[in-house]
């Protein structure tokens, strides 16, 4: 913690001169002045989405422990989408205070001058989903099959790449409007849609206009994260919202008789960078760790029901490795 002012100094040197002057504690003097942490992101089923006129979703869960940690239990947050040219001017103006975003996100939309990427919050997949009663059990096994998927996208190079690698062939069906690529599948017009993992999730739930089931097939055809960005002018808030996702994800390490777990699995001393004493084991507690926010909003306590797959821990198959302290 004793170096925390020098890296401060580093990153102000580094920063972008584009963007607003490198003041250690800005943005947090901000966010403590407003009452409230705004956080931005691209609408996504589990992770953040409108419904029923609320935002929901594993973001929203990370935003308000953010604020929590920060502000206390007085503090709010407020949530906007990422879509439009317009509203990634404001993620470029430094207007959000945490953004949500893939890589893809801030190559494409200019931001590598404006955000820092900091810790990953949840990795996202791009899969395959099949009806159930479909003979498709690999991933392989989609040659020559039709493949209905939104054309322009990410989705779209990932795929052509792994056809590519894998020297197969598919019978194509692009769309451009997402409303027509799920009419198509859910009329079985194709035998396979490709598309990111929780948009995939929130079809299979919602079964279609025929009501048949689906299942996602369990090989991915490509993965990235999702990482929780923070203006690249403050070196100080960048590091609270970074230890605020490290402390819920190394929550899920389990308490030992030679191990800490829980809100001791990482002890951050939150004093050098605006935090109180019991700022940790507050947001353990209001939240209860990675693996409890990903089973409101994605697992089995949520309409999705997707396994955590990539998301799991390495010891359980997946990629996941927080950070912890013995």
């Amino acid at each position: 913690m004793q170096k925390l002012p020098f890296v401060i100094a580093i990153a102000c040197a580094l920063s972008n001169l584009s963007v607003s002057p490198c003041v250690a504690g800005a943005l947090l003097d901000r966010v403590k002045q407003r009452g409230s942490v705004t956080c931005a992101a691209v609408q996504r089923p589990g992770l953040a989405k409108i419904t029923g006129g609320e935002w929901r979703g594993m973001l929203l869960d990370y935003c308000r422990a953010i604020a929590l940690g920060a502000l206390g239990p007085e503090g709010r947050i407020d949530f906007r989408e990422l879509e439009t040219p317009l509203q990634y001017d404001g993620a470029r103006a430094g207007d959000d205070d945490v953004l949500f975003l893939t890589g893809t996100e801030i190559v494409e939309n200019d931001l590598s001058g404006a955000v820092l990427p900091g810790p990953v919050v949840y990795r996202q997949a791009h899969a395959a989903l099949v009806e159930e009663t479909s003979p498709i059990r690999k991933l392989e096994e989609i040659a020559n099959k039709s493949v209905c998927f939104l054309q322009t996208t990410a989705t779209a190079k990932s795929l052509e790449f792994w056809l590519g690698h894998n020297k197969l062939n598919i019978l194509r069906v692009p769309f451009e409007e997402p409303i027509e690529f799920l009419d198509a599948y859910n009329v079985r017009r194709c035998a396979v849609a490709v598309g990111e993992e929780t948009e995939l999730a929130e079809v299979k739930a919602r079964r279609g206009v025929q009501k048949f089931s689906s299942r996602i097939l369990p090989e991915k055809i490509a993965v990235f994260p999702i990482f929780a960005a923070t203006p690249i002018q403050d070196a100080q808030w960048s590091a609270l919202v970074a230890y605020t996702v490290m402390a819920l994800q190394a929550a899920e390490r389990p308490q030992t008789d030679w191990s800490n777990g829980g809100a001791k699995a990482l002890s951050i001393n939150g004093a050098a960078i605006g935090l109180d004493k019991s700022w940790q084991t507050r947001v353990v507690d209001a939240f209860g760790g990675h693996a409890a926010i990903y089973d409101r909003n994605l697992g089995e306590g949520s309409p999705l029901r997707l396994p955590r797959g990539v998301d799991a821990l390495w010891s359980d198959g997946g990629l996941g490795a927080p950070a912890y302290a013995e």
